[in-house]
């Protein structure tokens, strides 16, 4: 697969590759970072029901320009191989400080308020009914609890505007720099409700109320109200659903011991609601 990837490289690009390293992150896809300089990933090792490279590629062609993601050079909406230029002197953080916050909610904001956004709306119901197709039914969490969930969450998504969210903003995905913010992995983007991007980091961070209102009323200014907290946690509650059918269905298709760790993180997050 390595001698592919780099094949295809040379080809596409026309550079000699002097040096290279693997980026273990995600392994449903094999990624290296070639002369410091570009990122190539792979097409999808497996077939994942929440990835589809066509969507990808109308993300990518609504986020050309915008300066709010890396620069892609190549995308096959055939498999998803990419190659895209690397965001130098970024890092990743692990605990946001209130300065962190602020750019992010503003960054967020700017996503968000973007005219033209993804056709496809989020599909709470068949992301979730599609994972477990593929999921022995043993390894179900509580199905009245997951229902409950499921509807709620479909009752604010119906209730709420939609924008251009980005929907999987794991901290790997957010790359700080000195004057900006940057997103990567659009892989999973649609229409949504801006409040499924807020809820994703206030989740991934494990922000307090206190915090969680913080980010909220940096995001919102004046227009902040009390029961957004409340809307956040809706969206919360089916996430946490999600990424544990998502990374319990990674393990079992490749049986990287990390997946079955998050998948018990969220598990674990669930059973604390039940």
């Amino acid at each position: 697969m390595k001698d592919y990837i780099f094949q295809k490289f040379k080809k596409l690009i026309g550079v000699n590759i002097k040096s290279y390293s693997k980026d273990d992150f995600d392994t449903s896809f094999d990624t290296y970072i070639i002369n410091d300089a570009y990122v190539v990933r792979s097409g999808k090792k497996i077939k994942d029901p929440l990835y589809f490279p066509k969507y990808e590629q109308e993300i990518i062609d609504l986020l050309k320009d915008k300066n709010i993601s890396e620069k892609v050079l190549y995308f096959s909406n055939m498999n998803g191989f990419k190659i895209s230029r690397v965001i130098h002197k970024s890092i990743k953080k692990n605990i946001l400080t209130n300065v962190d916050i602020m750019r992010l909610a503003k960054q967020l904001k700017r996503l968000h308020s973007f005219e033209d956004k993804p056709k496809r709306d989020f599909a709470y119901f068949e992301n979730i009914n599609s994972l477990k197709k593929n999921i022995p039914a043993e390894q179900y969490i509580d199905q009245k609890y997951e229902s409950v969930v499921i509807s709620k969450t479909l009752m604010q998504f119906l209730e709420d505007k939609h924008v251009f969210s980005h929907n999987y903003l794991l901290k790997e995905n957010i790359c700080f720099r000195s004057n900006e913010i940057k997103f990567l992995r659009f892989d999973f983007s649609s229409s949504n409700s801006p409040l499924y991007d807020l809820a994703f980091v206030g989740n991934e961070y494990n922000f307090s109320d206190d915090v969680l209102i913080f980010f909220l009323k940096k995001y919102f200014g004046h227009t902040f109200k009390k029961r957004y907290v409340k809307m956040i946690k809706i969206y919360q509650e089916y996430q946490n659903i999600l990424n544990y059918y998502h990374n319990l269905y990674l393990f079992i298709k490749i049986g990287d011991i990390k997946y079955l760790d998050l998948a018990s993180s969220y598990k674990k997050k669930i059973n604390n609601k039940l």
